[in-house]
């Protein structure tokens, strides 16, 4: 028996124990998925392992049962973002939810910012423990039982029966639940040893508990950034300006001017968030946001005239193709 997901940020992505038990909570729907997706798919019984286990692979990608991060991106338009990691999320107005079986949303592109990616030992386990227990398979006749191994199809659980000397009741096979814990505490382990990516498991803990000081902190870091602004979020500074505030002068306006609104723009969010959340983990990633902001407001005729005289040929947001590519750079 599983106990259930820790809904403080704090105490689920900070500590090893709670770590655990998100995963172990998320990594138990996701196989609870798998037996269901096994059933659907015709002609099971005479796929081989490599298949079953490529299945497992992409299911796994959709799912996200361990703790990556994600930024999601609403379509068509980008004009609603959030960061996830695992089951917590938090958007640009600062709503904030906990979805312990999260499975993704067709209206949102998700962009991996970091991911936590399985040896194909991990995806194959998972494939056949899945099979093994999948009982579709379970109820067919076991033609090879006791021949110690499976001349035909891979797939029949009949093919991995051994007759065993073991005391009777002593399972075979772990149970989804040991299954589930066992996984989840070698990812908390990983996590636990690697700095990096335990500093930036706490900074997402800080902006889900206070998004505005974990964005001034971001601001902070980087102080221009808070001059570079995107078309369609704010009024951009013109050149006399931006030269009559430059960074070290921007704690001496009125409170007045200095304050903003409570919901940040879209842009602004993503790219705080990104400096923020990513600081320290190698190279940064190209802004996702810029894209979305060509699809609010697309370039003028000279920009995308001079773009193509470059060379740069501008993406085509309903070419999955084009869109990965322009993402990955």
């Amino acid at each position: 028996t599983l106990l259930p997901p820790l809904e403080e940020v704090d105490k689920a992505l900070c500590t090893a124990e709670g770590m655990v038990r998100a995963c172990a909570a998320r990594v138990s729907h996701f196989l609870q998925r798998l037996q269901r997706q096994l059933a659907r798919i015709e002609g099971l019984e005479h796929k081989a392992v490599d298949e079953i286990v490529d299945f497992v692979e992409a299911e796994f990608w959709g799912s996200d049962p361990l703790l990556c991060l994600w930024e999601e991106v609403s379509l068509p338009t980008g004009e609603h973002v959030r960061y996830r990691l695992g089951p917590f999320s938090i958007d640009h107005q600062g709503h904030r939810s906990f979805q312990p079986d999260f499975h993704g949303s067709s209206q949102f592109l998700r962009v991996p910012l970091w991911i936590f990616a399985p040896s194909q030992a991990h995806f194959r386990c998972l494939a056949e423990w899945s099979l093994i227990h999948c009982e579709r398979l379970r109820q067919l006749p076991s033609q090879h039982e006791g021949t110690g191994g499976c001349s035909g199809c891979c797939c029949v659980p009949g093919g991995f029966r051994k007759k065993s000397h073991k005391k009777k009741g002593k399972p075979g096979h772990p149970t989804m639940g040991a299954l589930s814990t066992s996984l989840a505490a070698h990812f908390a382990h990983w996590v636990e040893k690697t700095d990096e990516i335990k500093t930036m498991f706490e900074r997402f803990a800080q902006l889900y508990n206070d998004p505005d000081e974990a964005l001034r902190k971001s601001a902070a870091m980087d102080p221009l950034a808070s001059l570079k602004t995107l078309p369609g979020d704010t009024t951009p500074l013109s050149e006399k300006e931006d030269s009559l505030c430059p960074p070290n002068t921007l704690a001496g306006l009125p409170e007045s001017k200095a304050e903003e609104p409570k919901a940040n723009p879209p842009g602004k969010f993503s790219a705080a968030c990104r400096q923020w959340l990513l600081n320290g983990l190698g190279n940064p990633p190209q802004p996702f946001v810029e894209m979305a902001t060509r699809l609010r407001f697309p370039a003028q005729p000279s920009v995308v005239e001079t773009e193509r005289q470059e060379g740069q040929a501008l993406p085509n947001p309903s070419d999955s193709r084009q869109t990965a590519e322009y993402v990955s750079q």
